[in-house]
């Protein structure tokens, strides 16, 4: 066993010895599960809190939903406002998180209504109030960790949403999803 320390956790980890060439370390579902526990710690970050409570002070009308979604592009698309929120206290810490585990691939932060804070990479759309994933994330203002089954890419590889509510005070104030590459499309769930 080897130990790692992930201060930023505050966690002392121990990690079993490497699988021989072509066979998986971890399995797919031990590795959800660990990333579902780093997406539920990265939603309580003071910086996420403090965002995220900021973006729903200011109670974004629909007016400004619409020209903010306008402004957002297509996924290939880089914008202002996509680098503006990539450039936030929040985006920071999402993009330092991304790069410092290689299996986060992409983190958008939400407020209540799924209006984008921050995000990194900034990609998708700019709302996700009526996406799927951040609707059962949400629960209607009760919140609950959300976890899709993975789903395949081109290189073979498989990707999951994690998704967690960002509480304050035991109340749903946001969602933070994130996207993570888990291994083979093939996991059997």
């Amino acid at each position: 066993m080897k130990a790692h320390r992930l201060p930023w956790l505050g966690l002392l980890v121990m990690c079993a010895p490497s699988a021989p060439a072509g066979e998986p370390a971890v399995s797919t579902e031990a590795l959800i599960e660990a990333k579902q526990r780093v997406v539920q710690h990265m939603a309580l970050n003071p910086v996420v809190l403090r965002a995220v409570r900021r973006q729903n002070a200011e109670a974004l009308s629909p007016d400004v939903r619409k020209a903010r979604e306008s402004e957002w592009g297509n996924d290939a698309t880089d914008t202002p406002l996509k680098r503006a929120l990539e450039g936030t206290a929040a985006g920071h810490f999402l993009k330092a998180q991304v790069d410092r585990d290689p299996v986060l691939v992409q983190a958008t932060l939400t407020d209540s209504a799924g209006d984008t804070v921050a995000a990194f990479p900034a990609q998708g759309s700019y709302f996700h109030g009526d996406d799927e994933t951040w609707l059962e994330a949400y629960n209607d203002g009760a919140g609950k960790v959300v976890t899709h089954t993975p789903t395949g890419d081109d290189g073979g590889g498989a990707t999951v949403k994690i998704a967690a509510p960002v509480l304050e005070q035991g109340k749903t104030i946001g969602v933070l999803v994130v996207a993570a590459t888990v291994g083979p499309a093939d996991t059997g769930r």
